[in-house]
């Protein structure tokens, strides 16, 4: 997933988020905190099998989410 072209993100492998507002990929919408993996300046992987979302349109919001260890 990449983040935003021009704008270098502040996440790291292990940190959570939720998403909001996304075009598309509904299913993201106000769920549940998903961990991202594989972080580069970029983008980011989630660890969620995401093969049976709509696919992805544009937009969005991510937010960082903090959960108990």
């Amino acid at each position: 997933m990449t983040v935003h072209e021009d704008k270098r993100h502040s996440y790291q492998d292990g940190d959570y988020v939720v998403f909001r507002e996304v075009d598309g990929m509904t299913e993201l919408n106000n769920g549940e905190p998903i961990e991202i993996t594989s972080c580069r300046a970029y983008d980011f992987k989630l660890k969620l099998d995401t093969r049976n979302f709509k696919p992805y349109e544009r937009q969005g919001i991510v937010e960082d989410k903090k959960v108990p260890k």
